[in-house]
């Protein structure tokens, strides 16, 4: 994918969340991660790349709900190593499988 200027005709980022694990920093504050499957195209007729990877973040309890926040660079824990499904290392790792939904 190009880092700046129009995606090129064809190009599709596609990303699945499969797996998620969260640590508790207080009763109603979680930090953790959601492990995704990538997948990207840069261009038709190209070869489609797919990838693992941890996205960090916080969550706060507010009304009723879980509101996401920000996290800082400085305060993100270190990503547990992705692992895809059926894997051993998925968990070892310590990640949890997030029923995936429909995808229409």
């Amino acid at each position: 994918m190009p880092g700046t200027g129009p995606l090129p005709k064809g190009a599709t980022l596609t990303a699945w969340p499969i797996g998620v694990q969260w640590t508790a920093k207080g009763a109603d504050h979680v930090t953790g991660f959601v492990l995704v499957r990538l997948t990207t195209v840069p261009g038709t007729g190209q070869k489609a790349k797919t990838e693992l990877i941890a996205l960090p973040g916080d969550a706060v309890w507010q009304g009723g709900d879980w509101r996401i926040q920000p996290t800082s660079p400085n305060d993100t824990p270190t990503a547990p190593e992705p692992a895809d499904l059926g894997a051993d290392a998925f968990n070892v790792n310590g990640w949890m499988a997030i029923q995936e939904g429909d995808r229409r």
